[in-house]
């Protein structure tokens, strides 16, 4: 009789559970009907696409790059466009001021007589003022003039911290500092000067405004060569630097 029940028992579970799985199976076919006719039959609005992570680009787009922000993400939210137009706009503006900035540079160059000459691949401009050979880095609203090596020193020369020390005096007298070089394959350092300055549209005589910078350059390599004599004859009746624009005093 006992195991008679169990046995009942245990078909009845079985019928039960086979009846809910059935049921949820159909349930499921249903609501995935429903779906379709609500989305799909025009009693629904459009079904939302299915949202995926896009994968990263091997390379990044740059934003200004329109044709591939749009195979990135074919529409744009508006905060992206906006972030986008926003950059656009201020690489513009960089772009018109590099270019305006670089005209007058370049006019005002000319101006005072010199010669200048674009490096496109180092995006440097080089010329010749009163002898001395310059070079010029622009930066928007700034520039970096160099006095190109005027001198050099070898390494092993004893003299080299006695030049170093006038270096620095040199340095507190004038606009312009004095760089001495890393060493090259031979053991040279070069000496050179060079000055960072706002130069732009707004100044109103920018000819006269450069021939007064380009003044200092001279001003601080007469006081090195001073200093530098100072030093090495303290009497001024001996050794001295034999400073020149064009060859190394110090070998």
């Amino acid at each position: 009789m006992t195991e008679t029940f169990w046995r009942f028992v245990i078909m009845l579970i079985g019928v039960f559970f086979i009846r809910w799985l059935f049921n949820a199976i159909q349930d499921r076919k249903d609501d995935e009907e429903i779906q379709r006719k609500f989305y799909d039959d025009g009693e629904g609005p459009e079904r939302p696409p299915f949202c995926e992570s896009p994968s990263p680009p091997s390379e990044p787009v740059p934003l200004h790059d329109k044709a591939a922000l749009r195979a990135m993400d074919p529409e744009p939210n508006c905060e992206t466009m906006e972030l986008i137009k926003k950059y656009q706009q201020e690489m513009t503006e960089k772009e018109n001021l590099q270019a305006q900035n670089k005209e007058l540079l370049l006019t005002t160059l000319q101006e005072m007589g010199c010669q200048p000459q674009e490096d496109p691949d180092e995006d440097r401009i080089y010329l010749k003022y009163q002898g001395e050979n310059f070079c010029i880095d622009q930066n928007l609203s700034f520039i970096r003039i160099w006095d190109l090596p005027f001198a050099d020193v070898n390494v092993i020369d004893t003299n080299l911290p006695l030049i170093i020390e006038t270096i620095n005096t040199a340095n507190h007298c004038m606009g312009p500092a004095i760089i001495l070089s890393d060493p090259d394959e031979n053991g040279k350092r070069n000496i050179m000067s060079r000055m960072d300055l706002l130069f732009s549209t707004f100044i109103p005589e920018p000819a006269s405004y450069l021939a007064a910078v380009f003044e200092l350059f001279f001003q601080i390599k007469h006081t090195f060569k001073l200093e530098l004599d100072k030093a090495l004859d303290p009497s001024g009746e001996g050794k001295n630097s034999n400073l020149s624009t064009s060859q190394p005093f110090l070998n």
